[in-house]
């Protein structure tokens, strides 16, 4: 399966056995390679690698994978960059939330400095355009980890909205995030989650034509009328990766729900809605 944005090319290529796995590999980029010299275009061998994504309970030792493009060995490495997110081998997002964290860190000085020089709605829209939007950046993704490894940016956020809105040290968080309308990560996660759910349901059309039946409600796989009925069917999972799959999480999250939230319509009023639902967590 191949990725395109602009110049920068992805193939994802997936089987459980290792040796077949480099035979697929191999046979996939020599294609991509006379394909790509037939329509005179080059392969920048320097910024090509691959990543070997492999179950994080798997105790087995895998041989390495001998992979080239017109003879040319391609590295293997732990982490790579994509669109801006880092991918690590073990899609625990530890590397790419670590690197959030020193983006932001150098923001603490900086706030100290402009909250004297500045109007509080001036440093209020600056927050959002320096710190919030680099958060808000593939939160989907990176923040559906374990709580414990978004411990530090979540404190270093609370604390960049301490400075920004010239708070005391013992602010209750709730206040910070309320004064700027905004939510913690982790809550951030369950949020444009949540959004993305009510638009496949009420707004298909804003959203591409594979999410067009991504969910499915019981009353569309049993017959049987129940109080679940309208709710979206839960498929059976077999492992932890599958607890993690935004399809099988946006279910979860989406029935927790109050009918009075699933049932409106317009987004915006649903924004607000969910937000406020999801300040009650904090």
């Amino acid at each position: 399966m191949l990725k395109l944005f602009a110049d920068d090319t992805n193939m994802f290529i997936t089987d459980l056995n290792i040796n077949c796995l480099e035979n697929k590999c191999n046979s996939a980029l020599s294609a991509l390679a006379e394909w790509m010299s037939a329509n005179k275009l080059t392969i920048n061998y320097e910024k090509t690698c691959y990543v070997l994504f492999r179950p994080h309970f798997s105790k087995e030792t895998l041989p390495a994978m001998n992979i080239t493009i017109n003879k040319s060995i391609i590295n293997c490495v732990e982490s790579t960059k994509f669109l801006g997110i880092i991918l690590d081998n073990k899609l625990n997002w530890k590397l790419h939330i670590n690197d959030v964290y020193h983006n932001l860190i150098k923001y603490i000085s900086i706030f100290y400095k402009l909250r004297q020089v500045v109007s509080p709605s001036v440093m209020k829209n600056i927050y959002f355009a320096t710190v919030h939007s680099k958060l808000l950046y593939g939160v989907e993704i990176y923040a559906n980890t374990a709580i414990s490894y978004l411990d530090s940016l979540i404190i270093l956020n609370n604390k960049l909205l301490r400075i920004a809105q010239n708070k005391k040290f013992h602010t209750h968080r709730f206040i910070l995030y309320q004064d700027y309308l905004t939510l913690p990560i982790d809550l951030l996660f369950k949020y444009n989650l949540l959004v993305f759910v009510h638009k496949v349901f009420h707004h298909t059309s804003l959203l591409p034509v594979c999410f067009l039946n991504y969910f499915h409600t019981n009353e569309t796989v049993h017959s049987h009328l129940t109080r679940s009925q309208k709710l979206i069917h839960l498929s059976q999972i077999n492992n932890s990766y599958g607890s993690k799959n935004l399809k099988h999480l946006g279910a979860q999250l989406w029935n927790s729900l109050p009918a009075s939230l699933t049932h409106v319509i317009n987004t915006s009023h649903f924004k607000n809605m969910i937000k406020t639902h999801l300040c009650a967590a904090i």
